[in-house]
């Protein structure tokens, strides 16, 4: 393996983890604000059996997959491969 294909994997690696971390950080971010909506509809005189299920729901997928760690990690490992890129260079 030459040396451009190496540092062609690690920017790769890099932009890989980057979208990771934006697309988990999102999901986790319309989780949180779904619930904070579907909270707020109980109070409303809305039916309180539908948003409440939604919000147990909401909150098991997210205490199960808990993609604000996933994204928190991804981050980090994004920077750890642009920090080996740029000692590469």
């Amino acid at each position: 393996m030459s040396r451009e294909e190496v540092k062609d994997r690690i920017l790769y690696g890099y932009y890989l983890e980057q979208l990771y971390a934006t697309a988990t950080g999102r999901i986790d971010r319309l989780f949180s604000v779904l619930t904070l909506i579907f909270g707020s509809a109980i109070e409303l005189k809305a039916d309180p059996f539908f948003f409440g299920v939604m919000i147990v729901i909401i909150s098991a997928v997210q205490s199960t997959y808990q993609f604000g760690k996933q994204s928190a990690r991804a981050a980090k490992q994004s920077f750890e491969y642009l920090r080996l890129f740029t000692n590469e260079v």
